[in-house]
């Protein structure tokens, strides 16, 4: 899902690209603008009162988890410079056992949750994707940032189900937040 809307947005981008050129005025016919996409809540029983007791980490679930097998896995929400998705229920959880630049006192990084000082194969063996989904499958339409407390860094135990891709990709599709 995530790969189409990228893909959308490059096509948006690359047919912007040619607006320079000028073209001979037409008279076409004036269009109804679309309505702006409908947002999605964030299920009212998706934040846990209390961290369930059995969470593994994110290293130890994705090499341990089978697809589609019940997961509890806690980390913090880091990994890359946007963690957290702006228009669907999506961000990357972290192995907490992985340094953030904020570990590196001599590092003044703006984003030390994006794990910069880490090699990427390191980022990627240790992360995993979490996403709340609606009854088709598809990432909610709103940022998980609507849930108290969910921001970059921040330490949180996931319950879930999990999806593991052919090439190294663990999805964690999620019924449960806990946000410490």
């Amino acid at each position: 899902m995530l790969n189409r809307v990228l893909c959308a947005a490059l096509i948006s981008v690359s047919a912007l690209a040619g607006c320079d050129e000028q073209k001979p005025a037409t008279t076409a016919a004036p269009t109804t603008p679309s309505p702006p996409e409908a947002t999605a809540s964030l299920p009212a029983n998706l934040r846990l009162a209390a961290a369930p007791a059995d969470a593994k980490g994110v290293a130890e679930t994705k090499t341990a988890a089978k697809d589609g097998q019940r997961v509890t896995i806690r980390g913090i929400v880091a990994g890359r410079a946007e963690p957290i998705a702006a228009n669907r229920a999506i961000l990357t959880l972290l192995d907490s056992s992985i340094k953030t630049c904020d570990a590196n006192p001599s590092d003044s990084c703006k984003t030390p949750w994006d794990a910069c000082c880490e090699p990427a194969d390191v980022l990627a063996k240790n992360s995993v994707t979490v996403q709340v989904v609606d009854k088709d499958g598809r990432p909610l339409k709103t940022a998980l940032t609507a849930l108290d407390g969910v921001k970059p860094m921040a330490k949180l135990t996931v319950t879930g189900v999990a999806t593991q891709s052919s090439d190294g990709v663990t999805i964690v599709n999620a019924d449960g937040i806990f946000v410490q």
